[in-house]
């Protein structure tokens, strides 16, 4: 069983990321597999009316099955500490009776906060051991002045409490890079029970085949004489989309035709699209908002340069897409961008830096093709499918066989 509290069924399937639930290495190796979102309606593009009651479940295929539970039972804002109180409450009670009735074996979640609570509760209620899957950094973006749960745990303090008291009794810990293991290490997990478990495994296979392939297919764009920089990624205050804007209004003076495209939707849509029409750059910004894999990959292959700010999986979609590289010297970014060799890493937030980069690239054709090969030969090395899912496998052997 797996719990996350990022995305409701509905945002996954809208953004075509249906392998976040259906394409993991879990498939495959367990007979069945759940995967809960316990707080939909905290994030402001969740659809808590797609359904009535306070729960749904969702049959992905026949072994992996979605279940979201409300946030809050009542819509009354009179209510809502209690109403969601007792919305877990109810969803706890629920799966512990699945976990005993379905003989699941294993519990995870997806932060050491909310759901890594949840799972050290389940785990204690059934004698289940729980693995804890960490991809950010949230010490990090704490001290960058961004807060996850905020509405939850009101203050950062009452996070670590729990962040710690989770880490340390925690059955194993796979964080999906270096950068995010360490910072589970330094709140209590133990450093023996911690392992890397990279992207590779639930990065949609599509994004492996060749770039050149990929360009056959029929997009409903055309870049004729354009320069395409691309960024993909929820549009919302961590990744600081805003940056990216930034950056385009400044490169667009030297590189008149360049488009930068956006993929990805988020609850500051609104408030770029706003900067765009007072930065006057509506011929140099183009939204996509959510799209499915097969048209992702094809764009990836007709772009000529990646930017992030701060992305995660659709960083290795892009170099696998053998794009360059342009990214802050942030967080996990350094383990994938190699300077002269990937791309480039430029200071955190140096938003005229990041601009020079992509202008210095966008006039070297052969700069960019001798970053791409290199960006797309060294992360298909480094999220090898096969070595990924093998790891991953045989952590969760190890895990199973030293419970019971």
């Amino acid at each position: 069983m797996v719990i996350q509290a990022f995305h409701s069924f509905d945002s996954i399937s809208r953004s075509g990321h249906e392998e976040l639930i259906t394409q993991t290495d879990l498939d495959g190796f367990f007979d069945k597999v759940y995967t809960v979102y316990p707080i939909l309606g905290a994030n402001p593009f969740d659809n808590d009316n797609a359904f009535q009651g306070c729960h749904r479940e969702c049959k992905i295929n026949d072994v992996h099955t979605f279940i979201e539970y409300k946030m809050s039972l009542f819509k009354s804002n009179r209510f809502q500490a209690f109403g969601f109180l007792l919305s877990q409450f109810v969803m706890l009670l629920r799966l512990k009776w699945l976990i005993q009735h379905e003989s699941i074996a294993v519990v995870r979640g997806n932060c050491p906060f909310l759901t890594g609570l949840y799972a050290l509760v389940l785990s204690k209620w059934t004698n289940t051991p729980y693995s804890l899957r960490i991809g950010g950094n949230f010490d990090l973006m704490y001290a960058n002045g961004l807060m996850s749960y905020q509405r939850i745990f009101k203050r950062y303090f009452v996070q670590k409490i729990i962040g710690k008291f989770v880490f340390k009794r925690a059955h194993n810990v796979c964080a999906v890079n270096n950068n995010n293991m360490q910072y589970c290490i330094d709140n209590g997990a133990d450093p023996k029970k911690c392992k890397v478990i990279r992207y590779g495994n639930v990065v949609d296979p599509i994004h492996y085949s060749e770039p050149k392939e990929r360009k056959s297919q029929v997009l409903d764009l055309d870049f004729s004489g354009r320069r395409v920089a691309l960024c993909v990624g929820r549009l919302t205050a961590v990744k600081h989309p805003e940056d990216v804007l930034k950056v385009t209004k400044i490169a667009s003076e030297k590189i008149p035709e360049l488009l930068t495209v956006f993929v990805g939707d988020g609850d500051m849509r609104a408030e770029l699209e706003g900067m765009v029409e007072q930065e006057g750059l509506t011929n140099h910004v183009l939204f996509l908002g959510n799209q499915n894999q097969a048209y992702l990959s094809a764009l990836y292959a007709v772009s000529d340069v990646y930017l992030s700010p701060l992305t995660g999986r659709s960083m290795v979609e892009a170099a696998l897409a053998a794009l360059p590289l342009i990214a802050y010297d942030y967080e996990w970014h350094s383990e994938i961008v190699i300077s002269g060799k990937t791309g480039y890493l430029v200071p955190y937030r140096s938003i005229h830096e990041m601009a020079s980069t992509l202008v210095k690239l966008l006039q070297n054709e052969k700069l960019i093709s001798d970053l791409g090969k290199e960006a797309r030969r060294f992360t298909l090395k480094l999220m090898d499918k096969d070595k990924i899912r093998s790891q991953e496998i045989a952590v969760f052997n190890d895990l199973m066989g030293s419970v019971y």
